[in-house]
């Protein structure tokens, strides 16, 4: 009996119901285990966690795996060796901004007293996550949905002392801009090809919806020490889209009519060299390839584009 109510698998519905109450929230899990070896180590399985207000969006993810040593526990030091991730989905919606009353100076103070412990990881990974997204911000009346797809990330030595190095991946399919009214007979029209005008005024068929862009980005951050603090940092990283969908650049342009679209396809190579304040460098290049505009209140069909290919280089001197 006493190994029977020890088991934390008799006592999900508790452990989710403690947690949602200190993330004001609705938590579930499926299977919770743990144990000593090599450190210790913890993992949980069908985490979701939705409905909080303490978090920005809703959570589920199939598993979780963390392993940490235990000596360092003993010098107020938490070393995370692994932290895994495996197949995160998070559902985020963005809305205006609201007034909000400016904090409490007390409060303030105290949030500033630190962490508890010194806290470094040295791997995590997150496998095949997805990550939906409801933006609202640019026109109240009409929503912008975004869809991530097999999102991976991989970080090494994170406030170890050490160079931090990452790499993320994410394939991206964008739906139109659309109000939530209009979103289910939208999704139907999306089904099938859609015919642009290509730079030879001939019709092509676009393969955006059947084959979503693709975002590469990699580097290495030196100068994040144990408290999460940037001293001296210095970031070298390169980034690489590839046909990277723009139906919904028109929204982010702060266009006067949520009607006026511009749609395209976007590929780029940049990297980056630098230190955030003084030193930058720069180089890469930008493809712009049968981006068209269209505004209905000045002609009816599309304004048909030309590829477009941008190249940059940036070292500046100095504050210059």
């Amino acid at each position: 009996l006493l190994i029977r109510w020890l088991n934390p698998n008799n006592h999900l519905d508790f452990i989710g119901a403690q947690v949602g109450k200190l993330l004001d929230g609705e938590v579930r899990l499926t299977a919770v285990d743990g144990g000593f070896s090599q450190g210790f180590w913890l993992q949980l399985k069908g985490l979701e966690i939705s409905q909080s207000t303490l978090l920005p969006a809703d959570l589920s993810v199939s598993r979780v795996y963390a392993r940490a040593a235990l000596r360092p526990l003993f010098q107020r030091r938490l070393l995370i060796r692994q932290l895994q991730f495996e197949q995160p989905k998070v559902t985020y919606r963005l809305t205006a901004p609201q007034q909000a009353d400016p904090p409490d100076a007390s409060e303030q103070q105290d949030s500033d007293g630190g962490l508890p412990l010194q806290i470094s990881l040295q791997e995590l990974t997150l496998q095949h996550g997805a990550l939906f997204i409801a933006d609202q911000r640019s026109h109240a009346a009409h929503t912008v949905y975004q869809h991530f797809e097999e999102i991976n990330l991989s970080l090494h030595e994170l406030a170890t002392g050490q160079a931090t190095t990452f790499e993320l991946s994410a394939n991206a399919g964008r739906a139109p801009s659309v109000s939530e009214a209009e979103a289910e007979a939208e999704a139907a029209v999306r089904s099938a090809p859609m015919t642009v005008v290509a730079a030879d005024g001939d019709a092509a068929t676009s393969k955006t919806d059947s084959a979503p862009g693709k975002l590469v980005f990699k580097g290495s951050l030196h100068g994040l020490d144990a408290h999460f603090n940037l001293k001296a940092p210095q970031l070298e990283a390169a980034l690489s889209i590839d046909k990277w969908p723009l139906q919904d650049a028109g929204a982010y342009l702060h266009l006067a009519d949520p009607a006026q679209e511009i749609d395209g396809l976007l590929s780029a190579r940049l990297s980056y060299q630098g230190d955030f304040k003084s030193s930058h460098r720069a180089r890469g290049s930008i493809k712009l390839g049968a981006v068209r505009y269209h505004n209905p209140a000045l002609w009816s069909e599309h304004f048909p584009g030309s590829p477009l290919e941008l190249t940059l280089t940036l070292d500046p001197q100095g504050d210059d």
